[in-house]
C-alpha cells in the first residue's frame, strides 16, 4: 500500500546471477525483510536494473561470439544454447536442439569464420528474457566474406546464465562495418 519497491540483485564474481524487483503490498514481516534487505544491498530502481541486466545480456553475446572465434562455430553454438534452441537458416525448417545444431554445421566449409557483433540489446522487465541483434561477417577459407544482420532471442537458466532460444540471420548490410573487417583480418 505504501507504494515502496525492494529491489535485489545477486552477483557471484562478475554475473549476475538473480535479479529481482517486488512490489511491497503488504506492511508484514516479509515485506519488511524485502525492504530491509533491498536497503543493504543498495536499492537501485527498476531502470538501472534493466540496464545492468542489458549489459550483461551484451557481454554475454559477445562472450558467446569470442567462443565461436576460440572454439569453433559449431561448439560455440553447442555451448551457448539451451536444449530447445531453435536455429532459423533460410529456405529450410528451423535446426531444434543439440541435434539440430550438429546437423546445421555437418557441412561448416573447414576453416570457414563466422564473426559477428551485438548491436543493440533488450531484456523483459522479469529479467529473464531478452534479444540481441548485430552484425555478422562469414568469411570463407578463400577469404570471399558475406554479410548479415542477426537477431537472438535469450532466456535466463535458474543458474541465472544466458542461453539461445532462437537463433536467426538475414542479408545484411553492403559492406561489413570497420571492427568485422579489422577482426576478419
Amino acid at each position: 500500500p505504501s507504494g515502496e519497491a525492494a529491489y535485489v540483485e545477486i552477483a557471484q564474481g562478475a554475473a549476475t546471477t538473480f535479479t529481482a524487483a517486488r512490489a511491497c503490498v503488504a506492511d508484514d514481516a516479509i515485506s519488511a525483510l524485502a525492504r530491509r534487505l533491498s536497503d543493504l544491498a543498495g536499492s537501485e530502481d527498476e531502470g538501472a536494473l534493466n540496464r545492468s541486466a542489458v549489459a550483461e545480456l551484451l557481454a554475454q553475446d559477445r562472450a558467446f561470439a569470442a567462443a565461436a572465434e576460440e572454439d569453433g562455430v559449431q561448439a560455440a553454438f553447442q555451448a551457448f544454447a539451451r536444449d530447445d534452441a531453435l536455429f532459423f537458416y533460410p529456405g529450410r525448417e528451423p535446426y531444434e536442439g543439440a541435434a539440430g545444431i550438429d546437423q546445421r554445421f555437418a557441412s561448416w566449409p573447414a576453416g570457414a569464420r563466422l564473426l559477428w557483433e551485438p548491436r543493440f540489446a533488450r531484456v523483459s522487465s522479469r529479467g529473464d528474457m531478452g534479444w540481441t541483434w548485430g552484425e555478422g561477417l562469414f568469411v570463407m577459407p578463400g577469404g570471399e566474406t558475406f554479410t548479415s544482420w542477426y537477431v537472438t532471442i535469450w532466456q535466463r537458466d535458474l543458474d541465472g546464465v544466458w542461453k539461445w532460444v532462437m537463433d536467426m540471420g538475414i542479408d545484411g548490410p553492403p559492406e561489413p562495418s570497420a571492427l568485422l573487417r579489422e577482426r576478419a583480418a
